[in-house]
């Protein structure tokens, strides 16, 4: 893998040449406070590739997710887009309202919020806040465990990696922790792998605040246990 961030190009092979401008990835964009409506990296998503309005990705995250797209329904797969990209404002409304639910069934805020993170992410350390983050077709394993579902999740990994898309949370045994497996999580990884050595670079946890549990972020060691817990292979 070849990077050149004072170029603004990163590439993971020959296949993927692209427009992001890393200069951009300032801790306040790693942390998702920013507005991609207005972002000129960001692009909306087409209605009939989303399953609501109003849903975005960077431009380059959305070249290549057309791209593979169109070759999935040439093999009788249709994707679509369940979620994108979120603002820390967005995650945060996400995590109040799991843990307004869940709070009360657990006797400290250590243990709440290490029971949303089994697949939810604090506002702030969610890779959805980069744009480069999609969750496909749906956001409940029991869709893959459909005849549709198991179809499109085996054409995916077969076929993502073309696209410079993996599976960021992969069978949990494979990684050092942090998310349970999310087979409809998916990520370009020829921008969102130097987003993540940059994050790493630039957030600490006095940039993880301003939500319920804030002060367990440090405690669970977040940042290592699971921004830096991913599958391999999205890390190379």
């Amino acid at each position: 893998m070849q990077i050149q961030v004072n170029n603004f190009i990163a590439k993971r092979d020959n296949s993927f040449s692209l427009q992001f401008n890393f200069a951009t990835a300032t801790t306040d964009f790693l942390t998702g406070k920013m507005n991609y409506y207005t972002d000129i990296n960001y692009t909306e998503i087409p209605k009939h590739q989303a399953y609501r309005e109003d849903m975005y990705l960077l431009k380059d995250t959305y070249y290549w997710f057309n791209k593979m797209y169109d070759d999935a329904k040439k093999d009788g797969i249709t994707l679509k887009i369940v979620s994108a990209s979120r603002t820390f404002d967005e995650q945060k409304n996400l995590w109040e309202d799991k843990w307004k639910k869940n709070r009360s069934k657990f006797k400290t805020e250590l243990e709440t919020a290490k029971h949303i993170m089994q697949y939810n992410s604090m506002p702030g350390i969610s890779r959805h806040h980069w744009g480069t983050e999609i969750d496909i077709n749906s956001i409940n394993d029991s869709y893959f465990k459909t005849e549709v579902g198991k179809k499109t999740y085996n054409w995916l990994t077969a076929n993502a990696a073309k696209y410079g898309f993996c599976q960021t949370y992969d069978d949990i045994i494979n990684r050092t922790g942090g998310y349970k497996e999310e087979k409809w999580h998916w990520s370009f990884y020829p921008i969102s792998n130097t987003l993540l050595n940059l994050y790493n670079q630039k957030v600490n946890y006095t940039h993880i605040k301003g939500f319920s549990g804030a002060g367990s972020a440090d405690e669970i060691d977040v940042i290592k246990n699971y921004v830096l817990a991913i599958n391999n292979e999205c890390a190379e």
